[in-house]
């Protein structure tokens, strides 16, 4: 068993390549190496559901790939009691167009429900057959830990898949999150192995106007997530971080990007069986995400000089994974 690769549809929807029967056709090159969508019913954030709808449409369930998504979340919480889990589950299977989901997660921490509640209205969608498998996303140790807790006193379904936010950048949960995941034998997901493209050096190195357009553009309503990476990353430490991995990588002649998903696969606390989850929006893009995982390790020196980063970034990191 290896590490999945792992295609995000977190964009798809907005007329963008990615969403189109032209990048299906380059995905189905390499359905030997990917084999899941991973979405949300929250997404893309200017259109939510949209992304369900256009992996319907193009039939990727058809094509035997599994689909997973979240269940509908609500920034100010309230969202995951049983009536609101149930209306999102049914919109999303008709929009997936399929009769379960291979896992469904609980998306972000919901801090008005309780717990209990929450874990018992996804209980109820495992019993009705819509989900294989629970999963979980951003939950601090401490919800997951409760979550867990709940599960096996009621004898619930538990989560077997944690979805956290990892990179080069952001290890914070190294020493929370994973050790929760490790001990309860569950599979952990890599998101935003670029930092949102952040790893890619545009924010560092690019002018306003080159940035428009992406997660980084100054703007207040830049709305491709664009609010919360900036508020993550777009920081000196961050900057720092990405001069000095810039450096290294014209030494070694490993782009950026490469390094990051090479980085992850290789060497990071990712074991047999966990994920990473790439958000490609074009076809270049993807075969560059394919030809990075199958690459094999780093060199020795980047790696060492990767691990230095963290003393320069551990403290920003940690409100990465603040939810």
């Amino acid at each position: 068993m290896l590490i999945h690769l792992i295609l995000g549809a977190g964009n798809w929807g907005q007329g963008a390549t990615d969403s189109t029967p032209e990048f299906k056709a380059a995905v189905l090159k390499h359905k030997d190496l990917i084999k899941t969508i991973d979405t949300a019913a929250l997404y893309p954030l200017p259109a939510p559901g949209a992304s369900e709808k256009v992996i319907g449409e193009l039939g990727y369930a058809r094509e035997r790939f599994d689909v997973n998504t979240k269940a509908l979340f609500r920034m100010e919480g309230g969202c995951y009691n049983a009536k609101d889990v149930e209306e999102s589950v049914v919109k999303s299977l008709g929009s997936l167009e399929v009769k379960k989901v291979n896992v469904l997660y609980a998306h972000a921490p919901d801090r008005k429900t309780p717990v209990a509640e929450q874990a018992r209205a996804f209980h109820e969608q495992f019993l009705k057959e819509r989900i294989a498998a629970l999963g979980v996303a951003n939950l601090d140790a401490g919800m997951l830990g409760e979550w867990i807790k709940v599960a096996d006193e009621e004898g619930l379904v538990k989560p077997t898949v944690y979805q956290g936010q990892y990179n080069i950048l952001c290890r914070a949960h190294e020493d929370s999150v994973m050790p929760i995941v490790r001990q309860n034998g569950m599979t952990f997901m890599a998101y935003s192995p670029l930092a949102g493209g952040f790893l890619s050096g545009i924010a560092t190195f690019s002018s306003a106007p080159n940035l428009i357009g992406t997660r980084f553009e100054h703007t207040d309503n830049n709305m491709k997530f664009g609010p919360f990476y900036k508020y993550w990353y777009d920081k000196p430490s961050m900057h720092e971080a990405v001069k000095i991995l810039k450096s290294k990588s014209e030494e070694f002649g490993i782009d950026l990007a490469d390094i990051a998903i090479r980085w992850l696969v290789n060497h990071s606390e990712l074991k047999d069986g966990d994920g990473v989850i790439v958000g490609p929006d074009t076809v270049e893009e993807l075969e560059k995400c394919v030809d990075a995982y199958k690459a094999g390790p780093l060199p020795g020196g980047l790696v060492e000089a990767i691990e230095r980063l963290q003393v320069i970034v551990r403290e920003d990191a940690k409100v990465v994974v603040q939810f």
